[in-house]
């Protein structure tokens, strides 16, 4: 009688996520998606990022390509391919796989009615929960110039020229890395540089006045009527 004793040789594969920048794990990479497939293109096992090292177990020796099906909100995605050869001398792989953090950049024309460049405005931009997230001043040309990573803002003027009104708040949705321009215009504010006693004062001479014309009218038609 024999005894046969097979070993089944396996694998895994340890996929770490990283941020191409700081080349760190970052908690937003979370819910990034990997696709393993097998030399036919078939899918066989779907990886999902929730640490900062995710394993792939008891993978049968051979040839496998590791690929992202699904890219964090946070990050860019990528398209780069991995090929993986699990073998019996070295059945455990690493995988430094990197993502770009998604960023939009802004820009801002900010101009004075009548298409005047309005520079050393301030703008402060706040995020979803009404935090200041970023300061900008505008240059000499009026423009200033930003970048917002993924996620919903408020830009709010701060500062800007006396007797003109602010421009409205700016509200900016990031979901991709298209750049946006934005051309705000402060208009004049009517009366600018009057106090209030001034207007006051505008307002009773010209009552005055007004009132006077309206006796002179009524004194010359009198004076008509009593000549016929």
């Amino acid at each position: 009688e024999y005894e046969f004793t097979f070993k089944v040789h396996e694998g895994s594969i340890k996929l770490k996520k990283k941020d191409a920048d700081t080349k760190e794990f970052d908690e937003k990479l979370k819910g990034t998606v990997f696709s393993l497939l097998n030399v036919f293109n078939e899918e066989i096992k779907e990886i999902v990022i929730n640490e900062e090292v995710e394993t792939a177990h008891h993978l049968p020796l051979g040839v496998y390509y590791l690929k992202e099906k699904k890219n964090s909100n946070y990050y860019l995605p990528s398209s780069k391919i991995y090929e993986v050869n699990i073998t019996k001398d070295n059945p455990v792989i690493y995988i430094e796989a990197f993502n770009k953090l998604l960023k939009k950049n802004i820009k801002i024309y900010k101009t004075l009615e009548g298409d005047i460049p309005e520079s050393g405005v301030k703008f402060i931009i706040y995020d979803k929960d009404n935090k200041p997230f970023l300061e900008v001043i505008t240059n000499e040309k009026g423009e200033a110039e930003f970048s917002l990573p993924y996620g919903e803002y408020v830009v709010k003027q701060a500062s800007g020229a006396n007797g003109y009104s602010f421009a409205d708040d700016l509200n900016i949705t990031v979901k991709d890395d298209v750049s946006e321009t934005y051309e705000l215009v402060d208009m004049k504010i009517p009366n600018a540089g009057l106090s209030k006693k001034d207007i006051i004062d505008i307002k009773i001479i010209i009552s005055t006045i007004l009132l006077s014309i309206s006796i002179g009218l009524y004194t010359y038609d009198k004076v008509c009527y009593k000549d016929n």
